[in-house]
């Protein structure tokens, strides 16, 4: 049986202009997405996305895109609302309401979710995300207290990617009392983040992570990674960001760290090639 795709997204680059102009290229997004829904006879989804600029001015209307797709019995899930200057308009974004899967009962058949500049604030043993094997949150806020609920909350997640959040100096992963399932763990550009704890993740596979936190990612009753994923970066003023430092880490000290890798991917930034000296 072929798989329903529904995608709703912008064509080409929303471009900023004047505040009225934004309403209303908004408000004509909104009514077409809502006519699009309404004409749709299908009994299904399997994977549902939207992409566009929005906030929470329009939360109840993403909401209830939301709503479409878990009575779909949606599997794969997308919510992209980046705005190209969200760092000035984080207070503003969409509050995603993961509660309506709670409401869904059997229904909810959800297994991957991506987030995009949506505010995520789980409760502690929320049980409607039961199924949930990959989660991708980008572009907003996360403390200590989020990643617990959303660890205790999602038992089946095996793929967590954490890029581009605001998070605290020290993380720590752990689910409580229980093993975690989590096969891949990316944590990428995540101020002022500089040290992540992995506590009780017996089936960790791989681990992509970036080079301020070299030599700051501690296994704790876990399994060994057999694949790495690291970027190098030259454009933080910290000590890791010394391109000798950060190779000195590769070349040496990693394999003490990750004494079980067998793929290691480095990721560099560009290097200017200087022509050669005249002796």
């Amino acid at each position: 049986m072929p798989k329903t795709c529904l995608d709703i997204f912008r064509l080409g680059p929303f471009l900023r202009a004047a505040y009225s102009v934004e309403i209303e290229a908004k408000g004509r997004f909104v009514r077409w997405a809502n006519h699009i829904l309404e004409l749709y006879v299908g009994k299904m989804v399997d994977s549902f996305r939207v992409e566009y600029p929005l906030g929470s001015d329009h939360g109840c209307d993403v909401d209830r895109w939301i709503q479409f797709a878990i009575y779909m019995q949606v599997q794969k899930l997308a919510i992209n609302l980046l705005d190209d200057h969200w760092s000035d308009l984080y207070h503003e974004a969409y509050k995603f309401l993961y509660w309506l899967f709670a409401q869904a009962g059997k229904q909810s058949k959800i297994k991957h979710l991506s987030l995009n500049f949506c505010s995520l604030s789980i409760l502690a043993n929320f049980n409607g995300l039961n199924s949930l094997s990959s989660l991708s949150l980008k572009k907003t806020g996360l403390n200590q207290e989020n990643v617990d609920n959303i660890l205790t909350s999602c038992p089946s997640l095996e793929w967590f990617s954490i890029n581009e959040w605001r998070c605290p100096f020290h993380l720590k992963l752990s689910s409580g009392c229980q093993f975690l399932r989590l096969r891949h763990l990316r944590i990428f550009r995540c101020d002022p983040l500089e040290k992540v704890e992995i506590h009780d993740a017996i089936s960790i596979a791989s681990i992509e992570y970036d080079a301020k936190m070299f030599g700051q990612v501690l296994l704790k009753n876990s399994a060994q990674p057999v694949r790495l994923c690291m970027t190098l970066e030259s454009n933080r003023r910290t000590l890791q960001s010394d391109p000798e430092t950060q190779m000195t880490y590769v070349l040496g000290t990693l394999a003490k760290d990750f004494p079980l890798v067998e793929t290691l991917l480095l990721s560099t930034p560009l290097v200017q090639v200087l022509p050669p000296q005249n002796f």
